[in-house]
This record gives C-alpha cells, structure tokens and sequence, in this order.
C-alpha cells in the first residue's frame, strides 16, 4: 500500500470536475492505497486573468445576483457531496507559494485529471505539475487535460520543464499526447477520463434519482459557445415535438430562470446531477463529462460541434477522442444541421461497450505500472 496525494479541480461547483475527483481516488482506494486530494485551491488564480472590468462584473455576478436568482442550494449540496465523497488532505492550501514552502508528505503525487493544465485556467500555475512534490518522490500525470491544442509561446519553456519532471505521463486525449510529444519527445498514454472507470451501479450508489412522470429529454449546456448552446435547444425541441417528452435543462445561465418557457434546474449537486442522467431518456449536450455520463448510462445522446472554431479555440477535442475512440463519433452534429431521423432516439452501445472494457483496462493498467516502484 502507497500513500498517493492528488492535485486537481475540487473546490468547484462544476459537475464534472468533483466527479472526476471522486472517481480517481475510489480507484485508488480501491486498488488497496491510502489515497487523498491535496486541498489546494487559490481563489486567486481565475480572476487574475480577468481584466478590471471583467472582475467587477464577475464579483457583482457571482456575490450578489446568481444568489438572488436561484439562492444557494446548489453551492450547499456540493459541500455536502465533498465533505460524504472526497478525503481531502488535513492542511488547506490557498496559494503556490505555501504549498511549495510546506508539501504534504506522500509515497507517490499524481496530477490529474480533468484540465489541470490548461493556460486559459491554471494561469501557468506550476502546482499543476507537482512542482511542489519533494525530488525522491515519483510523480505521476493521470489523463490530464490542456483543454486546448496548442501551447501559446510564452508558456512553452515552462510547460517543457514541468512535464519533464513526471515520471510517468497520461493524458486524456490525442491532442494532449502530441502536445506532450512536441515539448519533451516523450510518448504519454491517452487514458480515460476517471469518471468513465466507475460503471453505473457504482454511480447510481451515489446518485439521488430524479423522478418524473413522464420521459425527459436532458440538455446539459456549458457556458461561452452560444451557437453551440442554441443548437442544443433546437435540438431538444425537434426531439420533443417527435416524441411528446418534456425538456429539462442543467447549465443554464441563472438569468433563464426568469424565462418561463424553459424548466430549468439550478440547485442540483453533484448527486442530483448523476440522477438526471441516470433517468434520462435522451440527453443532448456540449460538456465532456456530459457526454461522459451519458456513455456510462447507455443513454441515447447527441453532441452539437461548431465547425467554425479553430482548432486552437475549440474544447471538443477531448469530447471527439472519447467518441471517436468508442467509434461513437456519428453523435456528433455539426451546429445549423437538423435532427438525424436514423433511429435517433436509440443507440446501440454493444461494440463502445467492448471498446470501454479494453479502454478501462489498458487506463488501470497504466496507474498500476507507474505507482509500482
């Protein structure tokens, strides 16, 4: 047994970022290790690349009107989910430099996984890369994320050195490997996101089902592509108008509460989300793990992908690795085009399913050789 300490994404609201926390230390756990996320989170780091006019209008957003809209039973359901779920280190962490001064002392550091080393997030936050971790001890990269496909120039040399420094590499797709690949020559995995190692009777042992009496269409958004989103809803109409399903939407802007036509749902934690997967009849979304919950649930889903982004602007890649990897890539629909009438509304699962298992495999396979000594 190994004392494992995990840098990631935890102190968040975002679904899928606490998810994947979750996921990633009950595989360890259950690999017989004594696994904890370190509790490092400086609330500094995303509004530094704010600008000032931006800050204001984040602080006045998040402070005061997203609470008057929809309260704060989302924020309260995913401190509960975290303080049930997640074993968080006994020290907080609340900037670099005290984390770096002071480490927790652990066997084996791993970073990962989600988009811990994204530049448009992390800031060039070098914590992320497990600077922090004493030079004797073996660093591992657990299916982390750029989120991007290029590495803007001034933060190349950084990115080149840190990752150098892991002993073991993984990431979560294709264009992570190349990056990994272009910067140091060195070969990473492609491995799966945490939350596709768990199948659903694990998830549904957390979930909090959500009950409807009728059947659901679920469109999950993820905020900034708003040709993307706009597409979402059109979708979930035609499938609604085809079908007689109601829609029900997790994502929103909070302002959508105030528009009547729409039933959305904004005080779901964590639990509550996976439950809204787990009923749902068709799912249709923008979001990785979305699409994550969606394959894990065998749901019917639809993708829409905007064409127009370039390469270097867009976040699909890590959505078109997974489903081209489980030779699921005809669910994606390019934004403007109508509902496929081919059997839409069912989704044969029987060779992803095959897919998966080698995949789930091949990813415990990697953790099990790189936490050997």
């Amino acid at each position: 047994m190994k004392t494992i300490g995990t840098i990631t994404f935890h102190k968040t609201e975002n679904y899928g970022a606490i998810l994947q926390a979750c996921a990633l230390q009950k595989i360890l756990s259950g690999m017989g290790h004594d696994s904890e996320i370190i509790d490092y989170y400086d609330p500094l780091m995303r509004i530094s690349l704010l600008s000032r006019f931006r800050k204001v209008r984040y602080f006045v957003w998040h402070s005061i009107v997203r609470k008057l809209l929809v309260g704060v039973g989302r924020k309260r359901k995913t401190e509960e989910f975290c303080r049930k779920f997640l074993r968080l280190s006994t020290k907080k962490y609340l900037c670099s430099e005290k984390l770096h001064v002071d480490p927790p002392i652990y066997d084996v550091y791993i970073a990962g996984s989600d988009q811990i080393w994204s530049p448009n997030i992390i800031n060039n936050d070098p914590s992320y890369f497990l600077t922090f971790a004493p030079s004797d001890k073996k660093r591992i990269s657990y299916a982390a994320s750029f989120g991007i496909s290029q590495i803007p120039g001034e933060f190349v040399d950084d990115y080149r050195e840190r990752l150098n420094k892991i002993h073991a590499l993984s990431t979560r797709e294709l264009e992570g490997r190349k990056i990994i690949e272009r910067l140091t020559g060195r070969n990473a995995e492609v491995t799966l996101d945490p939350t596709l190692l768990l199948d659903q009777n694990q998830w549904s042992q957390i979930a909090v089902p959500y009950e409807s009496s009728r059947p659901y269409i679920l469109c999950y958004y993820m905020p900034g592509e708003i040709t993307v989103n706009k597409s979402i809803t059109s979708l979930a109409r035609q499938v609604s108008v085809l079908t007689g399903w109601r829609i029900i939407c997790i994502g929103q802007k909070e302002y959508m509460k105030l528009n009547p036509l729409y039933h959305s749902i904004f005080d779901a934690g964590p639990a509550e989300y996976l439950g809204l997967f787990q009923n749902a009849s068709f799912v249709i979304t923008n979001s990785f793990h979305g699409t994550a919950f969606s394959i894990n649930y065998r749901k019917p889903f639809l993708v829409p992908i905007d064409k127009n982004i370039p390469p270097e602007e867009a976040l699909t890649s890590r959505i078109t690795t997974l489903l081209s990897t489980l030779t699921l890539e005809h669910r994606l629909i390019p934004v403007g085009e109508s509902l496929p009438l081919d059997d839409i509304l069912s989704l044969d699962y029987r060779a992803a399913e095959i897919i998966l298992q080698h995949e789930k495999k091949k990813s415990i396979s990697f953790l099990t050789d790189a936490l050997k000594e």
